[in-house]
């Protein structure tokens, strides 16, 4: 796998911030932090916070990635509602990576993200809600390639439009989550949703001073 030789923190600037802090006591206190900021604010318009952590689940740096998104330059599928995009340094700073971020409203992943966990091969990628965290992950054989994970998506409902799909996709969670659980099965990843539990971590959920972004 590979790690970087450094902890590197990549933040877009160009949008009003919120306070981030300077760093994380690992996974769990990543997590707690998204729940407690944004998720229980649901604080949508500050976009979403992507950690970063090492197979150990030790911090390795942020992407912002801001509410009015942007285009996926690291996969051929993206959906037009969801253009996410990472420059060649944050891809390379998340291949082979835990990675979290924060959704608002208990919504599960885009279909955009399951495909870049996998064209990243990240250990696993996960998103933290109100209620729920959502993971995807490869099995043991390796991450399905991208183009296997696009022809079962789209023979899951071949009726639907894309367009019906997208706009449905962001209006019924449960329908999205279900929608994934069969995906998943068919396509060979690991796909599981759990209820949100702050754990027992004994460390703080943040540590260093604070900065503004």
């Amino acid at each position: 796998m590979r790690m970087p030789d450094v902890s590197i923190e990549f933040m877009d600037t160009e949008d009003e911030g919120i306070e981030i802090p300077a760093t994380f006591a690992g996974l769990a206190g990543f997590e707690r932090w998204l729940h407690d900021e944004l998720c229980e604010k649901d604080d949508i318009l500050s976009g979403e916070i992507l950690g970063i952590f090492s197979a150990q689940k030790e911090f390795r740096g942020l992407v912002r990635i801001p509410a009015r998104f942007r285009r996926n330059n690291l996969s051929g599928v993206v959906f037009p509602a969801a253009e996410y995009a990472f420059s060649k340094e944050e891809g390379d700073l998340i291949l082979g990576m835990i990675v979290s971020h924060n959704h608002p409203a208990n919504f599960p992943f885009l279909y955009d993200e399951i495909v870049w966990a996998c064209d990243l091969d990240v250990i696993e990628s996960r998103v933290v809600t109100t209620d729920w965290v959502y993971s995807v992950r490869s099995q043991a054989a390796g991450w399905p390639a991208p183009e296997t994970i696009e022809r079962i998506n789209a023979e899951i409902d071949p009726d639907v439009s894309l367009h019906d799909r997208i706009a449905r996709s962001h209006a019924d969670a449960a329908w999205l989550h279900a929608r994934y659980e069969q995906l998943s099965r068919r396509a060979g990843f690991e796909y599981t949703r759990e209820k949100y539990s702050p754990g027992k971590a004994e460390s703080p959920a943040v540590t260093g001073e604070k900065k503004t972004t």
